[in-house]
């Protein structure tokens, strides 16, 4: 079943799907993101904040510390710059990647392994993504626990 929230991230009923701009999101979507983290970790999408911050020169931080960033970030709404609101409330019409989906998962993945080679630290301890190892167990990262 279909769920529809306002831009600002307020979910909504039907009626006011008809007067106000909304976006749908299909209840599958959520529960199939959840289970990728579930089973390989949330290092792949932290990654990238602590990186950015290192870039920055930023001192490293903890995989909850990114994780507030990320929630800081999204509780504030979609931002203006990735709103349509002529296909944000249909499904099938996302261009996120179906226009160029080979060359994105080459940069995506040529990016994240950058973020996140071997020996890399993100919050005190080896990101290993990918190395056989679960990603957001946080044995030895007592940082996270703090």
């Amino acid at each position: 079943m279909a769920k529809y929230y306002t831009y600002e991230g307020k979910p909504v009923g039907f009626i006011r799907k008809m007067v106000d701009g909304v976006v749908l999101l299909e209840s599958g979507w959520t529960g199939a993101v959840n289970q990728h983290f579930a089973k390989k970790g949330y290092d792949t999408l932290l990654a990238p904040i602590a990186q950015i911050l290192v870039d920055a020169g930023h001192p490293p931080i903890t995989r909850a510390q990114a994780w507030l960033i990320l929630h800081d970030m999204t509780n504030k709404g979609v931002p203006e710059a990735l709103r349509n609101v002529e296909t944000d409330e249909k499904v099938g019409l996302g261009k996120l990647f179906s226009d160029s989906l080979q060359s994105s998962k080459s940069a995506g993945t040529a990016i994240v392994d950058t973020a996140v080679s071997a020996g890399k630290t993100v919050g005190g301890a080896v990101v290993s993504v990918g190395k056989g190892k679960r990603s957001n167990s946080t044995e030895g990262d007592e940082s996270d626990s703090e």
